[in-house]
């Protein structure tokens, strides 16, 4: 039986930090993923048997980039292998220096960033990462235990 986390939050809540900064994004995602190595042996009497070895976190964040209205004073800048301490909040309890809530904390090496330039609307871009040595995920207080 699966569990499902963070059950009935909705995405609006979400922040991400970066840097110790804000990052206002559209939309993120992240996924929690491991190696699987075959440990089959004559042990087994004919069963496979695998297990996990490394794991990390990896996703992807989109943003747009407004010069009138956005907190960053320039276009981001993340360049490809660039280390960045992330806490990615999938519902924050409280203000901008108090936040509080279940997260995911890590550091990140951003792998692409992508930009789109249309000429009517705005700039979005889009920034894909993996984690770097140990993360937490959110506590399973917000699990439905199923």
């Amino acid at each position: 039986m699966g569990r499902k986390i963070v059950s009935g939050f909705g995405g609006k809540m979400a922040r991400i930090f970066m840097g110790g900064a804000e990052f206002c994004a559209e939309d993120w995602d992240i996924t929690e993923t491991g190696d699987e190595v075959d440990t089959t042996n004559t042990c087994g009497a004919g069963a496979e048997e695998t297990a996990v070895t490394t794991t990390r976190l990896e996703g992807t964040i989109n943003y747009t980039w407004d010069a009138e209205d956005n907190p960053w004073a320039s276009i981001p800048n993340f360049n490809v292998g660039q280390e960045v301490v992330a806490v990615m909040y999938v519902h924050a309890t409280s203000g901008t220096g108090n936040e509080d809530g279940p997260n995911f904390s890590f550091t990140m090496r951003i792998l692409t960033h992508a930009n789109s330039f249309p000429v009517k609307g705005k700039v979005t871009g889009t920034v894909s990462f993996k984690s770097i040595g140990s993360y937490s995920t959110p506590s399973d207080e917000i699990s439905s235990g199923s």
